[in-house]
């Protein structure tokens, strides 16, 4: 399911009003080459579209930031989602198509037993506890402790996906798992670089909850918000 801008695609109440820019990229472009190398160059070229105040704790939350790159033929597809208006001049010139729209009127018309069709990239793992972690480091005789969260694959991510669609007021009746454009998953913090392990699903789903269906599509899903991974797109199905 490709996400285009006249496909609806909604906000909730939890922000007084949201906004859905879709962004076909000039792949000619130097910034777009720059930004599509890893997930955070991204994040922050889009956070400049509503760039908070500096000092501003938090930024991508205040922003309502969302973000997700879908797969169309000709490349990515940049899809972002914030509480307020964003400035489409904040982007380089030769940047490519912006467009944006006001989802408020989309959310209004969202109903409880709706039928809708669902898209998400998400960031599907387990947590660890450390005396877990410290049991499998003794074990392997590993030097350093194992990491606090594990990926998620296959069936298991699938579950991982139910589970939480089902606490977003969503419940699935199918889904297909895909893997999103590589470069989200590559990220760096300070000298560290990592890699989030990412997943799309889509399919078919009713709201059972429509107030947890609204929030989850303003505020996201899971893990790795800054990296293009919990943006939740619906419609009608």
């Amino acid at each position: 399911m490709t996400t285009p801008l006249d496909t609806p695609i909604g906000p909730n109440t939890a922000a007084t009003s949201a906004w859905l820019t879709q962004i076909v990229p000039n792949y000619d472009s130097y910034w777009v080459q720059c930004d599509l190398t890893t997930g955070d160059g991204l994040h922050k070229r889009l956070m400049k579209l509503d760039e908070q105040p500096a000092g501003t704790p938090h930024a991508r939350q205040s922003a309502g930031l969302l973000y997700r790159l879908d797969d169309t033929p000709t490349g990515p597809l940049i899809l972002a989602q914030t509480w307020h208006r964003p400035d489409l001049t904040a982007l380089p010139d030769d940047y490519g198509q912006a467009e944006t729209r006001d989802m408020t009127a989309f959310l209004n018309h969202l109903q409880q037993g709706q039928q809708v069709r669902y898209r998400i990239t998400a960031n599907p793992v387990r947590s660890r506890s450390l005396r877990v972690r410290r049991d499998i480091q003794t074990t392997h005789g590993l030097r350093e402790l194992p990491p606090d969260r594990v990926p998620l694959a296959g069936a298991d991510a699938d579950q991982w996906w139910t589970n939480r669609a089902e606490q977003a007021g969503l419940a699935i009746h199918n889904l297909s798992q895909t893997t999103p454009p590589a470069i989200l998953m590559k990220a760096q913090r300070g000298q560290r670089r990592y890699r989030h392990t990412l997943l799309t699903f889509t399919g078919y789903a009713t709201i059972t909850n429509l107030y947890a269906t609204r929030d989850a599509i303003t505020t996201g899903i899971g893990r790795a918000r800054a990296y293009g991974a919990g943006l939740l797109s619906l419609a009608p199905a």
